[in-house]
């Protein structure tokens, strides 16, 4: 699944809501994110969005839920089963 996280929006709001639709569930019934991920690095990153170059980090990957999620620094993300 291929989403865009709008700016206004935090990264690690769209992260619980994209796996809690997947689910069929509600964002609060999931596993804590930050168990696997500092969610203040997650929506800095989201933030940035501008296109790294220069040997910078373009993307961030971590699993949640038994997904596999790619966020890239536009804003896309990307969830995997």
């Amino acid at each position: 699944m291929k989403r865009d996280v709008p700016p206004s929006q935090p990264t690690h709001v769209a992260v619980k809501e994209t796996i809690a639709e997947l689910e069929g569930c509600r964002p609060r019934d999931l596993g804590t994110l930050g168990a696997v991920i500092d969610v203040d690095t997650l929506d800095a990153f989201g933030e940035s969005r501008f296109d790294r170059t220069g040997g910078e980090v373009d993307s961030l990957e971590f699993r949640y839920c038994g997904y596999s999620i790619e966020l890239f620094g536009d804003g896309t993300l990307y969830v995997k089963h």
